[in-house]
């Protein structure tokens, strides 16, 4: 069996004095907060390949920020709409160098530079599949983020359409899905939700849902080859034996997969998406 390899998180951020980062944030279509645009060195990039899209109307959040607002009272405010801290490992990890402690204890942070004491954050709504991209001001001194100075909503790029639906029924399209990359890229949702295992210090860890591009997600273990699901792991490499999964209907046409006995948190949901299905969430922490 394959395990589940996440970096574990935590919300304070206590460093300082690190260099101009680079960062690459999925932002497409982004609608103007009216306090200003973020300052150049940390101002966030499209992805390339990402389709055009109409910007989205700004969310509800979005009259709960207010420039000059702590970035304490900015997160919450965030938060308890049900936005999610949007984690760029990866990107965060290469542009942050031996700073890479930073990506682990703030998931949603996306770069900082250092003359203009600026960081960029972002947050997304799986819901309605926007972004939030926050311009804050980090305090010297290392006692975290201080004022929010700008921000932005976007809408996130989806990968193309495959076309008509791979299958009828669920478990065809779980089939078809399972055993197609093209497939898994245009049947998941730009941003999934993520659960993992987040190191609170002295608390220990606790479970924290984040959010993941789709694109930057690879965390989908099941294959279907030869007439059977299998297992692969992090190395891509296949198991020799099948396995049968646990599949679970949910409310509204929804789809809980699992693997019977897991102890891993294998789990993935799919929900009805035009007329077909997509992958939305990874909702089972690893241990």
């Amino acid at each position: 069996m394959t395990m589940k390899f996440r970096s574990p998180l935590s919300v304070p951020m206590a460093a300082k004095g690190f260099a101009l980062l680079l960062s690459a944030p999925m932002i497409l279509a982004a609608c103007d907060s009216g306090a200003g645009q973020a300052p150049q060195a940390a101002e966030p990039k499209a992805a390339a390949e990402a389709p055009a899209q109409a910007a989205p109307a700004a969310p509800a959040v979005a009259a709960k920020l207010k420039a000059g607002a702590s970035y304490a009272d900015t997160r919450d405010a965030l938060t308890a709409e049900g936005w999610l801290p949007l984690q760029d490992w990866e990107g965060c990890r290469k542009g942050l160098g031996a700073r890479r402690d930073l990506c682990e204890q703030t998931p949603e942070l996306a770069s900082c530079g250092a003359e203009t004491q600026t960081c960029v954050v972002q947050f997304a709504d799986t819901a309605s599949q926007q972004v939030a991209v926050l311009s804050v001001a980090w305090q010297e001194g290392g006692s975290g983020f201080g004022a929010l100075r700008s921000w932005k909503f976007a809408a996130a790029p989806a990968a193309p359409a495959s076309g008509q639906c791979p299958a009828k029924d669920f478990n065809g399209f779980l089939k078809a899905f399972a055993g197609d990359e093209k497939l898994r890229a245009s049947y998941t949702a730009p941003v999934l939700q993520v659960a993992q295992m987040s190191d609170q210090g002295e608390a220990g860890y606790v479970e924290q849902k984040i959010a993941v591009a789709a694109k930057d997600y690879n965390e989908f273990f099941l294959r279907y080859r030869d007439g059977a699901f299998r297992i692969v792991n992090s190395a891509g490499e296949m198991g020799p034996d099948p396995i049968t999964l646990d599949i679970k209907p949910e409310a509204g046409g929804a789809y809980l997969v699992g693997i019977p006995d897991d102890v891993e948190g294998i789990s993935y949901r799919f929900e009805p998406y035009r007329g077909c299905w997509r992958m939305t969430a990874d909702p089972v922490a690893a241990p």
